[in-house]
């Protein structure tokens, strides 16, 4: 059993990762995610090299294959588990967009991106739709359940948790407390 850990810019600057502060990765610079044994701690190899500042990760169980989303350069480095493979692309994001989550839902990427949508990617990181959460309204941390998505719109204005229904790409809203950016699943 191995378990991801990717990279966080914590305030003031200082990356944080298992308690320990290392040197910040500019946007730009290549960023690494590291394998660890969830056993006894240890690192597994060496850190994986990807795209610049990653920032969320998901692994599709069936191939094996780790997609990281890349805030410094708006890029998915596509990882094989098992080689250590790394193959980087562009998300095609023009201006002010920025990659800021990502989720895998029948057989598709899904990456919320903070000027107002959430975009939809074949596996080959192919583009294959887009779905409007709203001007500015920053999604950001994006899960699935039950079928569906669940993003949160961070931006005041909204303060909202976005359902998206993955058959018709229709959105429904649900107001919650003020600028959520993190949200998680349960199934009771």
């Amino acid at each position: 059993r191995h378990v991801m850990r990717h990279r966080e810019v914590c305030a003031g600057g200082i990356e944080c990762g298992s308690g320990v502060c290392q040197e910040v990765r500019l946007p730009g610079t290549p960023g690494t995610v590291t394998v660890i044994n969830s056993d006894d701690g240890s690192i597994v190899g060496n850190p994986i090299p990807v795209g610049s500042v990653p920032l969320a990760a998901v692994i599709e169980p069936a191939t094996g294959l780790m997609y990281a989303i890349n805030a410094g350069d708006d890029t998915v480095s596509s990882v094989n588990l098992k080689t250590r493979v790394t193959t980087t692309k562009s998300l095609g994001f023009t201006g002010y967009q920025q990659a800021a989550g990502i989720e895998l839902l029948f057989g598709k990427l899904w990456v919320s991106d903070y000027l107002g949508a959430v975009h939809v990617y074949d596996l080959n990181l192919v583009p294959v739709g887009t779905v409007s959460t709203g001007a500015l309204s920053m999604p950001s941390d994006i899960v699935a359940l039950d079928g569906k998505l669940y993003v949160t719109l961070f931006a005041s204005a909204f303060s909202a948790v976005a359902e998206i229904n993955p058959d018709n790409l229709s959105v429904k809203t649900v107001t919650v407390g003020s600028g959520p950016r993190a949200i998680t699943a349960y199934a009771p």
